[in-house]
C-alpha cells in the first residue's frame, strides 16, 4: 500500500471525527450566559469552519441551530421564526432588538421603585443593579 494513501487515510478519519465533534457541537450549544451577539458570532463561527472543511450548513440549518439553543425568554421569535420564512439577517436583528428590549425593560424595573401595602416604598439596591450590569457587560 502507498505511503500517502495510509497518511491521507489516517488524516481523513481525525479530519471526519473533528467535523462530527463540531457539528455536535453546533447543534447542541446554547445561548447560556452569552449575549445574542456573541452567541451568533459563535454558532457563525462554527458554520464557516464547516463550510471550508467541505460540510456546508444551509441558511435554513443554521436559523434552526440559532432557534433550538435560545432560552424560553425567545420563545415569541422562535415561534414566528418557525411559522414564517425568516432570513439569518433579519432573525439576527431581531434578536438583538428583543434582547435590548429585555435589557431596558430590566433596567426601567430597577430604577423604579416598587410599591407595597401601607404606601411602603422600597427600593431596590445598588448592589443588585451592579451586579446586573457586570453580568450584561461579561
Amino acid at each position: 500500500m502507498d505511503i500517502w494513501l495510509i497518511v491521507e487515510r489516517r488524516f481523513a478519519t481525525r479530519s471526519s471525527a473533528k467535523l462530527f465533534s463540531l457539528k455536535h457541537m453546533l447543534y447542541y450549544q446554547k445561548e447560556g450566559q452569552l449575549s445574542i451577539s456573541d452567541y451568533m458570532s459563535k454558532l457563525k463561527q462554527m458554520c464557516d469552519i464547516l463550510v471550508a472543511a467541505g460540510n456546508g450548513v444551509s441558511d435554513q440549518e443554521h436559523i434552526n441551530v440559532i432557534l433550538a439553543g435560545l432560552p424560553v425568554k425567545y420563545e415569541l421569535v422562535r415561534v414566528v421564526a418557525s411559522a414564517t420564512n425568516l432570513s439569518l439577517d433579519f432573525l439576527t436583528e431581531l434578536l438583538v432588538d428583543c434582547e435590548s428590549r429585555q435589557l431596558d425593560l430590566w433596567l426601567t424595573f430597577l430604577y423604579k421603585p416598587m410599591q407595597f401595602k401601607r404606601g411602603k416604598v422600597v427600593l431596590i439596591s445598588l448592589k443588585i443593579l451592579v451586579l446586573f450590569l457586570i453580568k450584561v457587560a461579561n
